[in-house]
């Protein structure tokens, strides 16, 4: 059995992917530069609550399937009535699919061909089918992949920021190029321009921030594969939590101070093309796109690793009555 250490429980304890998008979303339905990064300030404090509780349970039931194992543990009658609940909800609402046609895209995209269809469900088949041999054959093959662009995930975004801070602080070769609208978003009065959204925006933008933050619950579902789980898991889950948050604020900021907020909320390009188009031109658009797919087969990788292992359904697991 492949055991898992500190190193990859930190890399993968929070999915990264979201972090090339959401922001824009979020500044929209937050009205404002500043209110944004309060949201995901509000959003990283929810999300270590969150990861708090997966912690105390995974190191009170410290074995693979994660919240399966939790529900039977406190819901033992009638029996079955919690393992077949979890069952249908495992199946109606995984996401692989839906990743794996984001990852055929920009597959496609990189390669030079025009998206269709047909090419981008092969290649989504394809990854799929991947990242199913990757972890039934060759195990220590898939994982070493997965953590390593696990890693590669964090290396890109924490290049991300830097690059963001040296652009803020006007740093020759990270200024914004000509022709592209200079931001001004850290103007104190253009920071809180459009706050005051109402409600419903203020919901649905901490929503996303939190949404953005899922993951943490992953290493629950593999317990059992873990090298000394519960010091493990204690180490490794707040120092994951801690690392993402920073690099997430550090990230939007690098957003903001490249790209203006015009062009974030009427450009129906993700932020972070505008953020490379705005610093080194757009002929890095190819190159992105590969790093975004890369990301999302260290996401598909990751779903497989914990779903294949963790989520084992049948037949339940039997409650410990100590």
């Amino acid at each position: 059995m492949q055991k898992v250490g500190l190193s990859e429980h930190t890399s993968d304890a929070v999915s990264l992917k979201p972090i090339y998008a959401i922001p824009s979303v979020i500044l929209r339905t937050s009205g404002s530069v500043g209110v944004a990064l309060i949201m995901w300030i509000i959003g990283a404090l929810i999300a270590a609550a969150g990861t708090s509780v997966y912690l105390e349970l995974g190191t009170g039931l410290p074995r693979s399937g994660g919240e399966k194992n939790y529900l039977e543990y406190i819901y033992r009658r009638p029996k079955f009535l919690t393992t077949c609940t979890f069952a249908v909800y495992v199946f109606i609402t995984r996401s692989a699919a839906a990743n794996s046609v984001v990852f055929g895209e920009y597959v496609v995209h990189a390669l030079g061909y025009a998206p269709g269809e047909y090419n981008i469900r092969l290649v989504a088949l394809l990854s799929l089918t991947f990242c199913f041999f990757a972890h039934a054959i060759w195990q220590n093959f898939g994982l070493r992949l997965q953590n390593s662009l696990g890693f590669f995930k964090l290396f890109v975004l924490s290049s991300i920021a830097i690059s963001g801070f040296f652009c803020l602080l006007g740093v020759p070769g990270f200024t914004v190029r000509e022709g592209y609208e200079k931001p001004t978003n850290f103007q104190w009065r253009k920071m809180w321009e459009g706050s005051g959204t109402g409600l419903n925006g203020f919901v649905t933008a901490l929503y996303s921030v939190i949404w953005s933050f899922i993951g943490y619950q992953g290493a629950n579902y593999v317990l059992s594969e873990v090298k000394d789980p519960i010091r493990t898991m204690k180490r490794g889950a707040p120092l994951a939590m801690l690392f993402v948050t920073l690099v997430y604020i550090f990230v939007n900021v690098a957003y903001f101070a490249a790209v203006s907020k015009n062009d974030i909320l009427e450009s129906r390009r993700i932020v972070v093309a505008l953020y490379f188009r705005n610093l080194y031109g757009p002929a890095t658009e190819k190159a992105l796109s590969i790093v975004v797919a890369l990301s999302v087969l260290g996401n598909l990788l990751t779903g497989q690793f914990t779903q294949g292992r963790g989520k084992r359904l049948f037949p339940p697991s039997t409650p410990n009555q100590t």
